[in-house]
């Protein structure tokens, strides 16, 4: 259990809190959901793209909140602060 292992999109690890010695389960986004929802976005944002830029940010918006609220239960904040990095 150390090593973790995935499960559903989210990584399970026990690991040690912070400051503490005792031992939790925590749930981590995996690597494998992070890459696809920068692929889902590099795919809409081509630079010789044609769309319009209301359609793509409405979408790429959506994509966001979906994955966003289906991860809202892991410990993301890094996760989360690298995708905002990558989409802005």
């Amino acid at each position: 259990m150390r090593d973790g292992f995935d499960f559903l999109g989210f990584r399970i690890r026990w690991k040690r809190k912070r400051g503490t010695n005792q031992w939790y389960v925590y749930t981590f986004i995996a690597d494998k959901p992070f890459r696809s929802v920068k692929a889902k976005i590099r795919a809409l944002t081509h630079r010789v793209s044609q769309s319009d830029m209301a359609t793509v940010i409405g979408r790429i918006n959506q994509i966001l909140r979906g994955w966003t609220a289906y991860f809202r239960h892991a410990v993301c904040k890094h996760t989360l602060n690298r995708l905002r990095h990558f989409v802005n």
